[in-house]
């Protein structure tokens, strides 16, 4: 029997608990603050784990299986409480600073289901072995020294979540002068532009990721989004990790209710926006992740994507799969079914907010030729869908394909952010393993229920579960 203070157990406890965190942090609200304190008990062990790894080569797929096995552990566990940190705008646990691990290998490699595999499959893929550290000094080197190649799917998607952490630590230490009388904390230029590149760089280098995996699943037949699920969350998290650094709304209160009336509450009640070139590359990030949405099909993201997804790493799906892959998979699986849903969330909120905010804007104010064209973009976007029709059902037999040119700018403005909410609303209703995600598709709907129906301007953020239409 193994000793429990051998290597294999504390790994296994690292990952029961890891287990444990993830199903908390995004399960009732009863559990959520046990859940995250759990973290913090979690961070111990993993330091105590060692947070450092060197290439070692080895000829012995058991003993990589092992090695790559505790690094995945502990990158998953890095990367969900970063997740942590974009949900609940917490501070994280686990620094990239101190976690200088190798980036996971090829899942070709993982999969293995054998040495004699495993031997076969190792010359016929490259990748870079390179530590954490080591690749986020790389995005944010200057002068810029070319994407990082050859890096897996999974690596690609750590190294994004650390440069999301890397804007919120900036955040936390930056103070711009917005004014000689006024101190809003927010980066400095020269900050923007540094991440802005490392983004860049980020980009190109998971691009080139994405277009090889194009060409080998085009060789066999398949057309699932490349990369799959992993690439997909990588996706969103870049657009995530644009909106933090042009933008300071964080709707990370709504998440914690659990409760979909207080959460568009809390939507309703976010101040409006500061416009800006800044913040219209937040926004060009929306509609982008709206437009996809829409070129995908609602129906088909919403009915398919989320459950395909969210089992597509089962162990059922390979009962050889060993007890140490079959662990890894599990926690990574739950990570994947959460992380597009709160990017989603973010762009959803952040698209409806401009667009009230621009309902605000006075006769006399001008919008801005960029401006123009972003409002043009969603509503062509907008009028590809059934959302199109006027919300307000009095004006429903009138020009069903187009938004009523009847209504003065600031009503057609409040009602494309309705329908813009109501899109992503309608994702989130498919089959999740969280009712958390189901919950925030309910918090958007009642969100645009609230900017349809503003009987009261001065009561939208006091509104209750009793008065609501839904």
């Amino acid at each position: 029997m193994n000793s429990p203070n051998n290597p294999q157990s504390r790994l296994e406890t690292i990952q029961a608990l890891l287990l444990l965190f993830s199903v908390g942090l995004w399960g009732a609200k009863a559990i959520l603050q046990d859940a995250l304190s759990l973290q913090s008990q979690l961070a111990l062990l993993i330091r105590d784990e060692r947070l450092n790894s060197s290439s070692i080569q080895t000829n012995d797929w058991e003993t990589w299986v092992r090695n790559e096995g505790s690094n995945r552990t502990k990158l998953i566990a890095f990367c969900y409480f970063n997740l942590c940190s974009i949900a609940y705008n917490s501070p994280p646990v686990l620094f990239t600073s101190e976690t200088n691990l190798l980036l996971p290998g090829p899942s070709r490699l993982w999969r293995a289901e054998s040495a004699w595999a495993w031997r076969e499959a190792r010359p016929t893929v490259t990748y870079t072995e390179i530590t954490l550290q080591d690749a986020l000094t790389r995005l944010l080197q200057r002068p810029n020294q070319g994407p990082l190649n050859n890096l897996s799917s999974l690596g690609n998607y750590v190294l994004i979540h650390a440069l999301i952490q890397h804007i919120y630590l900036l955040k936390q230490t930056s103070f711009a002068h917005t004014s000689p009388f006024d101190i809003h904390r927010g980066l400095k230029a020269e900050d923007v532009e540094e991440v802005a590149q490392a983004l860049r760089v980020w980009q190109l280098g998971f691009e080139e990721h994405r277009m090889r995996i194009t060409q080998s699943a085009q060789q066999m037949g398949s057309e699932n989004f490349p990369g799959g699920p992993v690439s997909f969350d990588a996706t969103a998290l870049s657009r995530l990790a644009h909106i933090r650094l042009h933008t300071d709304l964080v709707p990370a209160r709504a998440l914690e209710s659990r409760e979909p009336y207080e959460a568009a509450n809390i939507f309703n009640n976010l101040p409006l926006l500061p416009r800006g070139p800044r913040l219209n590359k937040a926004i060009l990030q929306a509609v982008h992740a709206l437009s996809m949405l829409v070129k995908a099909g609602i129906n088909y993201i919403a009915r398919t994507k989320s459950l395909e997804w969210s089992m597509q790493h089962s162990c059922e799906k390979n009962p050889t799969l060993s007890p140490m892959k079959v662990a890894v998979g599990m926690r990574y699986e739950f990570l994947l079914t959460i992380a597009s849903a709160v990017c989603n969330l973010e762009c959803a909120v952040l698209l409806a907010k401009w667009l009230m905010t621009m309902a605000s804007v006075s006769s006399t104010e001008v919008q801005t030729t960029e401006e123009k064209t972003i409002l043009a973009s969603i509503r062509t976007i907008v009028d590809e869908t059934e959302y199109a029709v006027p919300i307000d059902p009095s004006l429903a037999a009138q020009q069903p394909s187009r938004i009523d040119g009847s209504l003065n700018d600031s009503q057609k403005l409040r009602q494309l952010a309705s329908a813009v909410l109501r899109i992503w609303a309608k994702t989130f209703k498919g089959d999740h393993i969280f009712e958390l995600v189901k919950n925030m598709g309910h918090g958007l709907e009642v969100y645009s229920n609230i900017i349809d129906k503003p009987r009261d301007q001065s009561s939208l953020g006091r509104i209750s579960p009793g008065s609501m239409v839904e």
